[in-house]
């Protein structure tokens, strides 16, 4: 069992030397997401009812004399913005990484957990902390290693080298990103008692529910549409459930139960393997599309959005600029112009699908999972791309797809030749 075991660690290949330009362009991304986390008016709650999380450490706010809900003060929260722009430039720049990183956690921090304390909290954010946490703890690890060096006169081990930080941060961004998943995974099991695969159809009717509450909150008509149910409404709309059409997807699910035992099943697997993609680019690449496409999916059917996870899945997973860098030095074998072709070829039908007009909700829905991709990209800029530069976005979105798609198309093909090789037998002569 032993050699077993360091057979299967011997083959996990050495962390990938991350070149400047691919850290340069995750810094720009991920900087683009803080500043759209920061972007708009100061927090409108002057109170915590509900205080979670640091917000419940009263007694050490009041002897460090701050309050977490002074981000609703106007003077305090162009403050923090503007301590936030100089740690975002610095941040791009890849200066004083060390210092800037932990404000802009503690920072991120605070602001969520004045949100997170108003009796309803929401888990969107977490994931782009806990991104934030990591990085930081990288940072000061290598910081403290090379003082350490320093202070003895020696050399810093192999891995504080300054070369070296970039490719930490990067798999260790991806290793607090796809940690989320498995928490999940238990959370599923535990709730449900064993049994969420089997009752997952009922996931319906949390669509229902979903769909419902944001009439309730918005009071938006075409959220009202759907499929009429057979039975009539009661003469109490307080305690009426059959009043309204359900949604497309519920009923589908409701009539396909098998099915939707299927496809739950598939996302419920990739969020258990979800720890594999520190492995190398490779699972990276495949587990972060396979999450982009997920969430995309949950949008369209329980419109439940959560954005963050697709922009860091689109940044450090799919990772678009390692892909370049590793095709133009040839790392990889550089994909066909064919290969190249016909991926912007389906890029583009994916686009044009998509900008079809007078489509039905559920034609709409699917065809925007199959831009999912290029959607990232121009929702990760978008805060910080002004609105005469809109076409210039969706160009970025429409290279950064054709990019992932090219790498799926070689990925898939590389695959194949290497199963045809694996089982092609000679025939034997007679």
């Amino acid at each position: 069992m032993t050699a077993l075991l360091r057979g299967l660690l011997n083959r996990i290949p050495p962390v990938r030397l991350v070149g400047s330009t691919e850290a340069l362009v995750q810094r720009v991304l991920l900087a683009a997401i803080l500043w759209g986390v920061f972007y708009g008016p100061p927090l409108p709650y002057p109170d915590l009812p509900e205080p979670v999380g640091l917000a419940r450490w009263s007694s050490l706010w009041q002897s460090l004399g701050w309050d977490l809900s002074r981000f609703s003060d106007p003077q305090v929260w162009a403050t923090t913005r503007t301590v936030v722009s100089i740690c975002l430039v610095s941040y791009v720049a890849g200066l004083g990484l060390p210092i800037t990183v932990p404000i802009l956690a503690l920072l991120h921090i605070g602001v969520r957990t004045v949100v997170n304390s108003q009796g309803a909290p929401h888990h969107g954010h977490q994931i782009l902390s806990l991104v934030l946490i990591a990085q930081w703890l990288v940072l000061w690890s290598c910081a403290a290693a090379r003082l350490i060096a320093r202070l003895r006169s020696a050399s810093p081990p192999p891995w504080a080298q300054p070369i070296r930080v970039h490719s930490w941060i990067w798999l260790y961004s991806i290793a607090a990103a796809a940690v989320t998943y498995p928490i999940s995974v238990v959370t599923k099991l535990e709730v449900s008692r064993g049994k969420w695969l089997e009752n997952s159809h009922y996931v319906a009717a949390q669509i229902v529910k979903t769909n419902r509450q944001g009439y309730y909150n918005s009071l938006d008509p075409s959220l009202l549409n759907g499929v009429p149910l057979a039975r009539s409404a009661s003469d109490n709309p307080a305690h009426d459930r059959y009043r309204y059409p359900v949604p497309v997807q519920a009923a589908w699910l409701k009539d396909h139960r098998s099915l939707a035992r299927t496809l739950f099943g598939i996302g419920f697997l990739l969020e258990a393997l979800a720890g594999l993609a520190i492995l190398n680019r490779w699972f990276a690449f495949w587990i972060g599309l396979g999450f982009v496409i997920l969430h995309s999916s949950i949008g369209w059917l329980m419109a439940l959005y959560f954005p963050l996870n697709e922009w860091l899945m689109a940044i450090y997973f799919l990772n678009a600029a390692s892909w370049i860098a590793a095709f133009r030095s040839r790392e990889l074998p550089r994909p066909s112009t064919a290969t190249w072709i016909a991926a912007a070829t389906l890029t583009a039908a994916a686009f044009a699908a998509h900008g079809l007009p007078a489509l039905s909700p559920t034609a709409t829905g699917m065809l925007r999972v199959t831009v999912a991709p290029a959607s990232c990209l121009s929702a990760i800029l978008s805060p910080v791309t002004p609105a005469s530069l809109e076409p210039l976005n969706l160009a970025l979105g429409f290279v950064f797809q054709t990019i992932i798609t090219t790498v799926a198309f070689s990925s898939l093909m590389a695959a194949w030749r290497h199963l045809s090789l694996r089982f092609h037998r000679p025939i034997s002569q007679a």
